[in-house]
């Protein structure tokens, strides 16, 4: 007895198909989950991990040889970049990531502009002349 796409076989499952192209489906979310745990993962050790070796090693390291402040500094801002990365990290891997970032960003700055250049530009029919007279009548 043959299955088609929707029938059951006689375990009262899906047939085998569907269970292959579920599976696949799956497969293929947790690969993308996977490569995106990886790239966030990766942008926390390259921007911290050279942080934390001169952080440890400071204090083994003579004074005379001293980590320079300057480069510490540096070093610290290239951690803190990590936070910067993030947003762009999630918005390459993932479709819902990268509209909802782009709807609250860029759309967001543009209708602000747009609104800004609009108050400019629309003429104010006051705004440079002399302020209306009010006589008083007198009873």
């Amino acid at each position: 007895m043959k299955f088609g796409p929707h029938e059951q076989n006689y375990n009262g499952g899906a047939a085998p198909r569907d269970f292959s192209s579920g599976r696949i489906a799956s497969f293929k979310r947790e690969t993308k989950t996977a490569q995106t745990l990886a790239a966030v993962v990766g942008g926390f050790i390259i921007c911290w991990l050279p942080f934390f070796v001169a952080y440890v090693m400071g204090p083994f390291v003579p004074s005379s040889d001293a980590i320079p402040t300057a480069l510490m500094d540096a070093l610290i801002w290239l951690g803190w970049s990590n936070s910067a990365i993030n947003p762009f990290i999630y918005a390459f891997y993932s479709a819902d990531f990268r509209s909802a970032f782009w709807r609250l960003t860029v759309h967001k700055c543009e209708a602000i502009i747009r609104t800004r250049n609009h108050n400019l530009t629309r003429s104010s029919p006051r705004r440079y002349e002399d302020p209306p007279h009010h006589h008083r009548v007198s009873t």
